[in-house]
């Protein structure tokens, strides 16, 4: 791996996520750097791989609200996780994907300032050469800051909905959202006007002062904070709460005031979507595939729906190497 200062940060909580990340670990470049944020840490020991994997636990980051406030399942048995988590959803309470934040901490209290946070369902090196973006990033990034994403879209009516509540919170960090619309640099368009908003399943910065990258958490986090009391982070596919607005204000905040390029990048990682990993919620499999064959087994679920993971992996060679126990 060229550049040897970025780190892939992976958010992995559950064996079935868990589970996918290592079987994809084969295709992760050699010397790259590899987080995994988990909570249970001991299912990743006696992992060999030919790069450098960093295990770190959340539990350990997360603060008494996050923890209250926040809940995740902890099991490393893939059956109990699995009731555990459907005892939740039937309670209600949904997976806080926000807690990718928290990947933040860790970097800055590590003293890195260039990495990217991604869910388990990307991976790296697979269909896609992660030194080529990380050299584009060196270049935009030599005299600048850089954050970046798996990619970016153009929304026209969401700042006065998402950003403008939120304007008292963002003045404690130099910010002052008055004035819509917003300008800030990009890395295609150069300049931008209007509002931009990350897909959820990664979340990266190219930076070069770890206080950045501090307040970069610390408004992530406050934002946090005062949208889950006021009901703006909510349930989306009937499992995970919605959050990904709360990268509008980020880009807001850091690409006018920090000198920060906003970048949209797909070749960094690659994503798949892993309907195996949610045999046991039709809520996500039906909005990847109307028509699958409900079972309430893992390996069952792959044995009848085999022919549609085909149509996402690609074929038959691609499935095995991206879906651990594919047959």
């Amino acid at each position: 791996m060229e550049n040897n200062d970025f780190y892939f940060i992976y958010l992995a909580i559950g064996p079935p996520f868990i589970k996918t990340i290592i079987h994809n670990f084969s295709s992760i470049p050699k010397d790259s750097n590899v987080v995994v944020l988990t909570n249970t840490p001991k299912m990743l020991e006696n992992v060999n791989v030919d790069f450098n994997l960093i295990v770190a636990d959340i539990e350990l980051l997360r603060d008494k609200w996050s923890k209250e406030n926040e809940i995740i399942v902890y099991s490393e048995n893939e059956d109990e996780y699995v009731k555990k988590f459907k005892e939740l959803h039937d309670n209600n309470i949904r997976f806080p994907m926000q807690i990718m934040r928290f990947g933040i901490k860790w970097a800055y209290e590590n003293n890195i300032t260039k990495f990217a946070i991604i869910e388990s369902g990307f991976t790296i090196g697979f269909d896609t050469d992660p030194n080529r973006a990380l050299n584009m990033f060196r270049g935009w990034g030599e005299n600048k800051n850089l954050m970046f994403a798996n990619p970016y879209y153009n929304h026209k009516d969401v700042f006065p909905r998402y950003v403008i509540p939120y304007r008292d919170i963002v003045k404690k960090y130099g910010a002052d959202l008055d004035n819509y619309p917003t300008t800030f640099e990009t890395e295609v368009d150069l300049k931008f006007t209007g509002s931009i908003t990350f897909e959820g399943g990664m979340f990266g910065l190219w930076f070069h002062d770890t206080s950045l990258v501090k307040m970069c958490f610390d408004l992530y986090s406050d934002i946090v904070k005062a949208s889950t009391e006021n009901g703006q982070i909510r349930c989306i596919n009937g499992c995970f709460q919605y959050f990904e607005w709360i990268s509008i204000i980020l880009i807001t905040v850091f690409g006018k005031y920090h000198n920060t390029m906003i970048v949209g990048i797909c070749d960094l990682a690659r994503h798949f979507a892993h309907p195996e990993e949610f045999y046991y919620m039709p809520e996500i499999v039906q909005s990847i595939k109307k028509d699958w064959d409900k079972t309430m087994t893992r390996d069952k679920f792959i044995e009848k729906n085999r022919h549609y993971l085909l149509e996402i992996f690609g074929n038959e060679e691609r499935a095995k190497k991206l879906c651990y126990n594919f047959k």
